[in-house]
């Protein structure tokens, strides 16, 4: 539970300054606009919570618990408002009244920026990926100085437009400028790629985290008390870092056939936003460790033993039992649903 939650704008004020309850949290009962509370998720069991300050008393209350001691109907406006908090706090950390709606819940829009060497590595690769269509032989290039000669070379415009050109006339536009309408939709799966290929350098510092456990296990190799708490923490983390990458390698498999993603654009992005969302979600409760790991210098201190147990407090509230945490098999379910039997297997 934060030690301070205040300091944040006041609830009356936030309500009056947002907009349309249909993009906004606006709430009418009185409790929003009078205490100075935010929802986010409790850190122990991960439920969505009411965080709020009772003079010198800092509480988490439950939504049931909310609803209950305020008498607030679950079938009223707030109350269906909180179902849609519990849903909004899976796209972002915190929420208070007044605040917008995340854009994953009004048009699957991501509410999260990128940067722009995200856009480029995103258009390059499916600019390669098409050019290398049109030469007969697709292919996903990953390397980033192989992606910057590639889409260097003084042919690659005439190649992309001729990959273009080929899958336009795959796609049954038999119209002379028809490959303007493939480029427009290529341009439109790049953005939303780019997403990934950002949530690609975050999962990057995550697993810095393990690096750091493993650099740390030989500074501590004949420490009988911290090793054993180092070896704990590696055998926790191994298992949502292999779901993280697994989704990702997924991912670049559904992709890899453009012109399969293009005679299924709107599905295709829809799995593609699913795993973006997943991914975001996964990821949020990484981001304090991260932070605590960031500058880890390798020898055995204090310091560093902190970090070791921080690790393994957080690995084992957040991931129990190896197996627990199921990304990938959720989103194959996701799959399924929405692509039947069609030829989407990795």
């Amino acid at each position: 539970m934060p030690n301070d939650i205040s300091g944040g704008r006041n609830a009356q004020e936030a309500v009056t300054a947002a907009g349309d309850r249909a993009t906004h949290f606006i709430f009418t009962h009185k409790v929003f606009a009078s205490l100075d509370g935010y929802f986010g998720l409790s850190h122990e069991q991960r439920e969505p919570v009411f965080f709020v300050s009772f003079g010198e008393v800092n509480a988490a209350l439950p939504f049931t618990t909310l609803c209950r001691e305020f008498a607030i109907d679950p079938e009223s406006d707030d109350g269906k408002l909180l179902e849609v908090v519990a849903q909004g706090l899976r796209y972002v950390k915190e929420i208070r009244p007044g605040d917008s709606i995340p854009r994953e819940l009004l048009d699957g829009s991501a509410s999260w920026t990128v940067e722009e060497v995200h856009r480029r590595r995103s258009t390059q690769r499916i600019r390669i990926q098409v050019a290398s269509y049109g030469d007969g032989e697709e292919m996903l290039v990953f390397d980033l100085a192989e992606m910057a000669r590639l889409t260097g070379a003084a042919d690659f415009e005439s190649r992309y437009l001729n990959g273009c050109r080929k899958l336009a006339q795959k796609l049954g536009l038999k119209r002379g400028g028809d490959e303007k309408t493939v480029i427009r939709r290529i341009d439109a799966l790049a953005r939303e790629i780019t997403y990934i290929e950002a949530l690609r350098d975050r999962f990057n510092k995550i697993r810095s985290v393990q690096r750091g456990l493993t650099e740390l296990r030989r500074a501590y190799s004949r420490d009988p008390v911290i090793r054993p708490d180092i070896d704990r923490a590696l055998a926790l983390i191994r298992a949502p870092m292999d779901d993280f990458e697994g989704v990702f390698t997924n991912l670049y498999a559904q992709v890899s056939e453009i012109l399969l993603v293009l005679m299924a654009y709107g599905p295709y992005v829809a799995f593609i936003r699913d795993s973006r969302d997943e991914l975001h979600n996964g990821m949020m409760r990484w981001d304090g460790l991260v932070t605590e790991w960031e500058n880890l210098i390798v020898q055995a201190s204090q310091s560093n033993e902190t970090l070791v147990k921080s690790a393994y407090r957080f690995l084992a509230t957040n991931y129990p039992q190896a197996g627990d945490w199921t990304l990938v098999g959720k989103l194959e379910a996701q799959k399924e649903l929405r692509f039947g039997n069609a030829a989407l297997a990795s």
